[in-house]
């Protein structure tokens, strides 16, 4: 067993068929047919049941998904630290009133923009009736890196300025 053969077991049991996993991991149903068989020798029993419209999980699958899924974002995390430079990169968005956002980021991101960039910024602005002022305040933090109101930012709990996905 090796990362590369629980990549394709993650991708199988995620998207419940071997011809999806291939699209995905841009390869053939056959190698992710074979690597499943070996995979399942090296174990010693079956992770999927056949069906005619794809595949599903045995009991066995059930029980190694989580492993798999863990070995794999461990495996991404391990290249993603070997390149880091500490350096910011990736999409920043950015939730203002309008009036804030003119008058007070400008600047302010001109300035992040120049030191990092490898930084997408966006800039999403909008009234107080908007999604990410006052009542959808909330919501917006979920979908975005960092929303500005009155009095300061306002981050996600548990999370940095980065939104999710990247």
């Amino acid at each position: 067993m090796d990362i590369a053969d629980l990549k394709v077991f993650d991708a199988v049991a995620r998207l419940g068929g071997m011809n999806r996993a291939a699209v995905e991991l841009n390869t053939v149903q056959s190698n992710i047919t074979a690597r499943i068989k070996a995979l399942e020798a090296d174990i010693g029993c079956l992770l999927f049941e056949r069906r005619p419209r794809g595949v599903a999980l045995t009991s066995a699958g059930r029980r190694l998904l989580p492993y798999a899924t863990r070995a794999t974002r461990l495996i991404a995390d391990a290249r993603c630290a070997a390149r880091d430079d500490g350096s910011p990169r990736g999409i920043l968005t950015i939730g203002s009133l309008e009036t804030t956002a003119a008058l007070r980021l400008t600047p302010l991101l001109a300035g992040y923009a120049a030191n990092y960039p490898n930084v997408d910024l966006v800039l999403r602005t909008g009234t107080t009736r908007d999604p990410g002022t006052r009542r959808g305040h909330a919501r917006a933090e979920r979908r975005w890196g960092l929303c500005l109101r009155a009095g300061g930012p306002a981050r996600p709990q548990g999370r940095g300025c980065v939104p999710r996905g990247t």
